[in-house]
């Protein structure tokens, strides 16, 4: 079947991970969908309700459009939201085959669903366990997956059997298999890292000596990475694409009109975007009005400008190439380094956001690329560059004490913000608590404290006891609890058995 207009598909890298979270209602998503989006063409103010049959969801269309929008069906510009070339041949057809390709064009693990199908009936179980295998997609709950074999069954692509609790394919879905193919095992793992054969690093002299930071430069770089127009994804081409207009100098009326023009932004944004390319050292103000690229800016060449642009930021902001050697220890999520940036290197908060712009700079390089869903590990050139680099950054990759080691008495900077990182990382690892409650012990123990950890079904989960004198020494039971938002409410918290807990022991209870 030919299908008209083409449809975008992005490579698996940069596909997204989650489905439209849109409610189902009693027809199906597709039905939703095409509710959604007539209600945008018509010109229905964004605040109001959209109401679904079948669905108690009390949504704004805003809220809908925001959830759909990752799925490249619908963007938003400055002049407001729009819809695709390519869905608008759906709503123009109702062909359901072609959803289902705009979505397998834009989402991971659509196709290789179906794909896994064509062995035999499967039950969500081992399509968990296939997805986390074979794709590296680990979700923490099986919400994903479910949402997917709604969506395929609402298309007709996938048929759910209830004696079996298993799902096939049915001939649409085989149809629609043989139209657009899917990702091999073999070929993903080939996709994330282009950068396997590689024996040497390829970066520019002047970006090289760039790359030592001296104590002067730590100490002034700063932890807000500027503002940049569009999505940080592209971040280097539009930087490139700035630099060459204003290579002989451009007066500010003309830079706004391309601004606004190419990027849908504002005056002040735009500015904005001036005053991170001056903090970089790409252009100068010349006069009040006029701006020019400087020498470092006109250095740059098209053959490695990832790696060279990588370089000035990290020149400039902190934690940049710091990022690669914490992930040559482990792999990490966005926010275990968000943390390890609060921590370590005296980041004002926990700011996830600002920790994504600086792996999207990171993985334009080939630096870093993805493993599942949420965490980061180093590329073969990643590896390289923390080889070729590891002296300049002495500083910040010394040896740190494993925390399996005896602490006591081993009070130091290094010891205590790697135990700092920990409890704020584990207290948010809900689906590991015995992970938090090991660090807790870890930490009372650096404050000078004995203590046990017991864990385990009906015990204390830690017992401290205070280094005093016999005669005032005191015991404290410790309910460690974790959640994955960071916060604990009162609702969670079980009374009835921190009162067990301390008639067990007779201990004080915090």
């Amino acid at each position: 079947m030919n299908f008209e207009p083409s449809i975008i598909n992005r490579s698996w890298e940069t596909k997204v991970s989650a489905m439209p979270n849109i409610p189902r209602g009693e027809k199906g998503f597709p039905h939703s969908l095409y509710l959604i989006l007539e209600k945008l063409k018509k010109g229905t103010p964004l605040n109001t309700k959209i109401q679904i049959d079948g669905s108690n969801s009390k949504n704004t269309l805003e809220d809908l459009l925001i959830l759909i929008r990752p799925s490249g069906i619908v963007k938003k510009i400055s002049t407001g939201w729009f819809t695709s070339e390519e869905i608008e041949y759906w709503l123009d057809t109702k062909d359901n085959l072609y959803l289902a390709l705009i979505l397998n064009g834009n989402i991971k693990f659509i196709s290789e669903i179906l794909a896994f199908f064509k062995e035999g009936p499967t039950t969500i179980k081992d399509i968990r366990e296939y997805a986390a295998l074979d794709y590296k997609l680990e979700w923490k709950s099986k919400s994903e997956i479910l949402a997917r074999l709604n969506w395929l069954k609402d298309l007709d692509l996938v048929i759910y059997q209830d004696f079996s609790m298993t799902y096939s394919i049915t001939e649409l879905g085989i149809r629609f298999l043989g139209i657009s193919g899917f990702v091999k095992k073999e070929e993903l793992e080939k996709q994330i890292d282009s950068t396997i054969s590689e024996n040497h690093i390829i970066v520019s002299s002047w970006a090289e000596e760039m790359c030592e930071i001296s104590e002067r430069d730590r100490d002034i770089r700063k932890t807000g990475l500027g503002y940049f127009p569009g999505s940080m994804q592209v971040a280097h081409i539009t930087t490139l694409d700035y630099l060459f207009l204003l290579k002989q100098g451009t007066e500010l009326n003309v830079i706004l009109e391309y601004s606004a023009s190419t990027f849908g932004i504002s005056e002040t944004s735009a500015k904005q975007y001036l005053a991170t390319l001056i903090h970089l050292g790409f252009i100068e103000r010349i006069s009040k009005t006029l701006y020019k690229a400087t020498v470092l800016g006109n250095l740059f060449t098209k053959d490695n400008f990832e790696l060279d642009f990588a370089c000035c930021v990290n020149k400039k902001y902190a934690f940049v190439f710091e990022i690669l050697f914490e992930l040559q220890k482990k792999e990490l999520s966005t926010k275990e380094l968000a943390i390890i940036a609060k921590v370590s290197f005296n980041f004002p908060s926990e700011d996830s956001s600002n920790i994504s712009k600086r792996l999207h700079i990171l993985k334009n390089a080939n630096l870093i690329q993805e493993h599942g869903v949420s965490a980061y590990t180093l590329t073969n050139r990643g590896v390289l560059f923390c080889e070729r680099f590891k002296n300049y950054y002495q500083l910040n990759n010394s040896s740190k004490p494993n925390l399996d080691e005896n602490i006591a008495g081993k009070l130091n900077e290094d010891t205590v913000k790697k135990i700092l990182n920990e409890l704020r990382a584990s207290s948010r690892d809900s689906a590991n608590p015995n992970r938090f409650e090991e660090v807790l012990s870890k930490a009372f123990i650096l404050l000078g404290f004995k203590a046990d950890w017991l864990g385990g079904s009906g015990k204390t989960d830690v017992l401290i006891q205070a280094p005093t004198s016999p005669k005032f020494t005191y015991k404290v039971a410790i309910d460690a609890k974790t959640t994955y938002s960071g916060g604990i409410t009162e609702s969670q918290i079980n009374f009835d058995t921190i009162v067990d807990h301390r008639k067990k022991q007779r201990l004080i209870i915090l």
